[in-house]
């Protein structure tokens, strides 16, 4: 799956319905226009952060893995990767590649530990791949 970068921020209006925390206000480093691959999707109710929404993973301009709110972006390859792998807590579902869903997976990729780097390229390459 692919998307295509529609705005860096969300508007107010955008915070509000979501209900998220209005604190929480980045800019993603992300380009306006340019397509990214979609790593995995998460749903998620009722989070302090994020409110109700649906969130892209993606890998940003600085090569972080970042849960980016999906309407920050338009789909443009709307097909599933046969690698995500559903996850379901209490207030949120997921699908993932299975390696993300390892516990402090983003944390170690950010933090570029070198065991999580490795993994982060395979899974990458697989999805890249698929298209």
């Amino acid at each position: 799956m692919k998307a295509i970068c529609l705005a860096t921020q969300l508007t107010q209006e955008q915070h509000a319905e979501a209900h998220a925390d209005p604190r929480f206000a980045p800019t993603y480093n992300m380009t306006k226009g340019k397509e990214y691959l979609v790593l995995g999707i998460s749903f998620i109710r009722n989070s302090p952060i994020y409110g109700n929404a649906t969130l892209f993973e993606i890998e940003d301009n600085a090569g972080l893995c970042v849960s980016t709110p999906s309407t920050l972006l338009e789909i443009s390859d709307a097909t599933p990767s046969k690698w995500w792998i559903a996850r379901q807590e209490k207030d949120w579902f997921r699908l993932w590649p299975d390696e993300l869903h390892a516990e402090y997976f983003h944390d170690d990729f950010n933090s570029r530990r070198a065991d999580a780097v490795e993994k982060f390229q395979r899974v990458k390459q697989r999805l890249e791949s698929e298209g």
